[in-house]
């Protein structure tokens, strides 16, 4: 893996898959999920998110749900009409535990290579205030970050460059010095390239292990592999 020719003075990451994981058994919630909004299995975690990336700009947490629902039964023969897809978000909802999180393997060595480095570091997330900060406190992040967009309420959602944008003038940054990392290609690489940062791509377990027609500019194993870009 080559380092960036450009020193990286700024380092954004993403939050969900890329920092951290859920630590409720997968099956079980969807199951729940199931269960609550009244509507017959008809896929499986896997299945759901791995169709994350196809939800296109959203205005709230729930309706990314209902979105990813209905693209879901679409896909897999689930029922057509929005009413069980909303059923579905708001059983999600119900059933999911956001302050059961975990990092992901390298996240805690990333973040001390970044801050060791003096470099300044920053969270640009899709999600609402209100979720997103009962995740970083869980695991005490809050204060490891000189600053969090929550794009989606602060800005327009990823892949939009606005969040991007916001991030690094609050920092005082500059674009062709910044490096973000994440794990969905539509909404992390392409949305950060669009706002003139490189990315680096560090897939989740949802995610595809190739990257097909986009082009990250750089692909992380793990996030520890990340004091080789730096």
């Amino acid at each position: 893996m080559n380092g960036p020719s450009t020193p990286v003075e700024t380092v954004l990451f993403d939050l969900d898959g890329t920092l951290l994981t859920y630590d409720q058994d997968p099956q079980t919630l969807i199951a729940e999920t199931y269960d609550l909004a009244g509507v017959d299995p008809f896929c499986g975690p896997s299945d759901l998110w791995s169709l994350a990336d196809r939800v296109g700009d959203v205005e709230s947490d729930h309706e990314f749900l209902t979105e990813l629902w209905g693209v879901a039964a679409a896909e897999h023969g689930g029922p057509a009409d929005r009413a069980a897809h909303e059923a579905l978000a708001r059983g999600h909802e119900t059933a999911v535990d956001h302050t059961a999180v975990s990092l992901r393997p390298g996240a805690e060595t990333a973040l001390e290579v970044v801050t060791d480095g003096g470099h300044d570091v920053g969270v640009v997330t899709n999600g609402s205030r209100r979720t997103q900060i009962q995740k970083l406190d869980a695991l005490s992040l809050a204060d490891r970050f000189e600053t969090v967009v929550y794009a989606g309420e602060d800005t327009a959602p990823k892949p939009n460059r606005e969040p991007f944008d916001l991030a690094l003038s609050r920092l005082d940054a500059r674009h062709e010095t910044s490096l973000y990392v994440g794990n969905s290609l539509e909404h992390d690489v392409v949305g950060a390239q669009r706002a003139g940062l490189a990315a680096a791509w560090y897939p989740g377990p949802y995610d595809p292990t190739d990257p097909g027609h986009h082009t990250p500019d750089h692909h992380l194993g793990t996030l520890a592999d990340l004091r080789d870009l730096l």
